[in-house]
């Protein structure tokens, strides 16, 4: 009687892309994506430090955490983005 291996299933939180951003257009369309708005629909600021963001790193982890902190902060008192 054959047994079977166990098996254990491999967590990762990003298995087929890497950690990345294969390019700023990539990284744009995500930050698009998570924020719920089209870019231009955002003001110049807004766009600036998107643009000023993505030219610096292409890294997932650092680009959404830039991101939510600088929206965090510039929409207080104004209506969320969201």
């Amino acid at each position: 009687m054959d047994q079977e291996a166990p098996k254990t299933a491999f967590n990762d939180p990003d298995p087929f892309i890497e950690f990345t951003f294969p390019d700023q257009v990539s990284a744009k369309q995500a930050i698009a994506t998570e924020l719920g708005i089209p870019l231009a629909k955002l003001t110049l600021e807004q766009r600036d430090y998107i643009n000023k963001t993505v030219a610096e790193t292409l890294n997932k982890t650092m680009v959404f955490e830039q991101i939510h902190a600088f929206f965090d902060s510039s929409i207080k008192g104004k209506q969320h983005v969201k």
